[in-house]
């Protein structure tokens, strides 16, 4: 009796567990730089232009998750965004509590440490501790933001070796953890530098360009070493929003949205 109970009990519990990514949908990460307003650099947007940006993504019913919570498939079923910031520039700091925490988003910052209470136009260690207060997470980018593609390796890999190997210690001593998630300097990486990153302890590596690739974690063939990310110039924002639109008309986003239950 006691053996059947048991199996009983296994086949009910397993005929209710799913997998983490069963009904997981893809994302696109996509990935800010600089809120300075300068108008600059491609990169670069200021604090309205941002705003609007991201209120109109929502208005196509797009819903924004974190990309911890991305990994973990917690997702919904249809594409949903994913906000990163790389560099660590000053701008982020006020940009978090100018932009995204009024509209309730907590994007995941990648920083490389070289610069970190060094150079002015970088957060300072308090200024990142206090983004972590407020829930950020965050990972590596690099130490001194070098290079890290195939012709770097081939000629100075040594360069490449330190922006893998070296910003861990740094970065654990300003967030109060070991940094876990990987973005490449400059966005690309060759495999013997992918190999590296993971012998150095990262559970995932990001690439970043401007291609406008959705992000499946539940597929087994996803590169956990090369990521896709999609980087928000001021260029190509036409086209991203071209294909938000159309994604979204194509899967009643709008009306998905109307219909889900609220979150008390």
């Amino acid at each position: 009796m006691i053996k059947f109970l048991l199996t009983l009990g296994l086949t009910l519990g397993l005929a209710g567990w799913t997998a983490p990514w069963a009904d997981a949908g893809p994302v696109l990460i996509l990935d800010y730089h600089t809120f300075l307003g300068t108008h600059t650099s491609s990169l670069d947007f200021s604090d309205q232009e941002a705003i609007s940006q991201l209120q109109k993504m929502e208005s196509l019913g797009f819903r924004f998750v974190g990309l911890k919570d991305a990994l973990a498939g917690k997702t919904g079923k249809e594409l949903s965004l994913v906000l990163t910031i790389d560099d660590g520039n000053h701008s982020v700091f006020p940009a978090y509590f100018k932009i995204f925490k009024p509209l309730g988003l907590k994007p995941f910052l990648f920083i490389y440490p070289h610069a970190v209470d060094l150079s002015r136009f970088t957060m300072t260690s308090k200024q990142i501790r206090e983004l972590e207060k407020e829930g950020l997470d965050m990972g590596a980018h690099g130490y001194f933001h070098d290079p890290m593609g195939a012709y770097t390796w081939e000629h100075d890999p040594a360069s490449v070796r330190t922006e893998a190997l070296k910003p861990a210690a740094p970065l654990t001593k300003i967030f109060g953890y070991r940094p876990t998630l990987f973005a490449y300097p400059y966005g690309v990486a060759p495999p013997p530098v992918q190999a590296l990153v993971r012998s150095a302890g990262y559970d995932w590596a990001f690439a970043a360009n401007e291609k406008i690739v959705p992000v499946d974690f539940s597929d087994p063939k996803l590169d956990h070493w090369l990521v896709p990310r999609t980087i928000v110039y001021r260029w190509n924002l036409p086209r991203l929003f071209r294909y938000l639109k159309h994604y979204a008309e194509r899967h009643d986003m709008k009306e998905q949205e109307a219909q889900a239950p609220s979150v008390p």
